[in-house]
């Protein structure tokens, strides 16, 4: 039994639903392609296109000595053209056979970028291939309903292209690693918000491939900084122009978002809050207040201004769950560091876990009220 099987099973015995609209809902939901497209399955479909993928990967890789150049090319093309004629057979239907299919696509122009190189003798880097790469199925990696395929080609292009980036302009600025590292952290969430804003849920899976790596970005950051004033790491670089590039970029970026989303007015303030929050928060642990317990004490500012941000979306409560758990995490790790040795005692052990359970408690206690109370501050 299917989780909506079981949800309709559940309404009908409640009273809150006829077995008549049971019903139809049931064939409605059968008829779009949407009963069967559980998680797993989605999970080993991708899995086997991946497979797939790398395994015409790494033939091409072999080189196929023993064929000529000609059928290579030929019976190349000629995968390429059944891929496209599949997807187009598809595309009304949708489903997760368009979905492999847009994903074989995509990973056999990979392919065939490499067994073209490799027959005409071309020079470049992994880079400039990967780029390659995501101009030539940009258009395909939009058709995607999902967010796998469109997450594969962000974090593909994605990656090369701030390598590249950084590699090219980093030896005329007399950038070190670690300035380098500075700039992709700023960089990273207000890029990623900027394309959000101009996608505006045009391409979801594109879409929902691009709310992960700001997550992603943003979080990583943020431990990052944290890690660093945790550990009383303070590097010798000198930080302001990668500050001050990353503010350009995510500032206008910020405004943007406040100015042309139709978010109200308390989301619009905690965004303006994490995103100058994000932008202060390397010179504020680091630089101007280069104190141990700043980053915990930021940490935790901004991950429940994060939490109460997403507690506003009710499509977003796994995030809001997250958060929280992270929240507690480091609420944890405050207490080991506070307490030092002890905390490395049997004593100490059975305090931190004795928090542990306190803080689960708490927050099943709490959770639901936190939640309505979270839901009515814009009411």
């Amino acid at each position: 039994m299917t989780k909506l099987e079981k949800q309709l099973h559940l309404w009908v015995s409640q009273g809150l639903l006829q077995p008549q609209q049971a019903h139809a809902i049931s064939l409605f939901e059968e008829a779009h392609g949407q009963t069967h497209s559980s998680p797993i399955l989605q999970g080993f479909m991708g899995l086997g296109a991946l497979a797939v993928g790398i395994g015409t990967l790494s033939i091409v890789a072999a080189n196929w000595w023993q064929i000529a150049d000609g059928i290579k090319l030929a019976v190349d093309l000629l995968l390429l053209l059944g891929l496209a004629l599949g997807v187009f057979a598809q595309r009304l239907r949708g489903g997760l056979l368009y979905e492999v299919l847009l994903l074989l696509f995509a990973l056999l122009c990979m392919a065939s970028i490499g067994l073209i190189a490799q027959i005409f003798h071309s020079d470049g880097s992994l880079d400039e291939a990967l780029l390659l790469w995501g101009g030539l199925t940009l258009g395909v990696t939009l058709l995607s309903q999902r967010s796998l395929l469109p997450w594969l080609w962000l974090t593909l292009t994605g990656g090369a292209g701030l390598v590249k980036l950084l590699s090219s302009v980093a030896p005329f600025m007399h950038w070190n690693f670690e300035q380098q590292l500075l700039l992709s952290m700023l960089l990273l969430p207000a890029v990623t918000s900027l394309f959000i804003l101009l996608l505006r849920q045009r391409w979801p899976g594109m879409t929902a491939a691009l709310h992960f790596w700001l997550l992603l970005s943003w979080i990583t950051g943020v431990i990052w900084v944290d890690l660093l004033a945790t550990m009383g790491e303070r590097p010798t670089f000198q930080a302001a122009p990668p500050l001050i590039y990353g503010g350009v970029t995510l500032l206008p970026a910020l405004l943007l978002l406040l100015f042309y989303q139709p978010l109200s007015g308390l989301r619009k303030s905690l965004l303006l809050i994490l995103g100058v929050g994000y932008l202060l928060l390397y010179p504020l642990c680091l630089v101007w207040l280069p104190w141990e317990p700043m980053g915990a004490i930021c940490t935790l500012l901004l991950g429940s201004t994060a939490a109460l941000y997403a507690g506003l979306h009710e499509s977003w409560r796994t995030l809001f769950n997250l958060l929280l758990w992270l929240i507690g995490v480091r609420l944890l790790l405050v207490y080991f560091v506070a307490f030092g040795g002890l905390a490395q005692t049997g004593v100490g052990l059975i305090l931190g876990g004795l928090l542990l359970l306190g803080l689960i408690g708490a927050w099943h206690r709490l959770a639901a009220p936190l939640k309505r109370w979270i839901g009515g501050l814009e009411g």
